[in-house]
């Protein structure tokens, strides 16, 4: 896969310790992403909390899609 952060990018990374934006989802798909928490939030009567917070991929399937989408696999590489 090509790199998606370009040399300059990466080199401010280094020296910033931090880069944003990095845009990998579609709005369509980042609002479905979205839906999908707060429909979880709605149902559970309150946002992630306590456990839930920590590894949330491993929990739900949307948040999976989330960490192992080859974009954000690439930037964090």
């Amino acid at each position: 896969m090509t790199k998606l952060l370009s040399p300059s990018e990466i080199e401010a990374y280094r020296r910033d310790g931090f880069h944003f934006p990095v845009r990998v989802f579609s709005r369509g798909e980042a609002l479905g992403l979205r839906a999908a928490l707060e429909r979880h939030e709605a149902a559970a009567g309150a946002p992630l909390q306590g456990r839930q917070r920590v590894k949330s991929h491993l929990l739900f399937t949307w948040a999976d899609r989330i960490v192992h989408h080859p974009a954000v696999v690439d930037a964090v590489e």
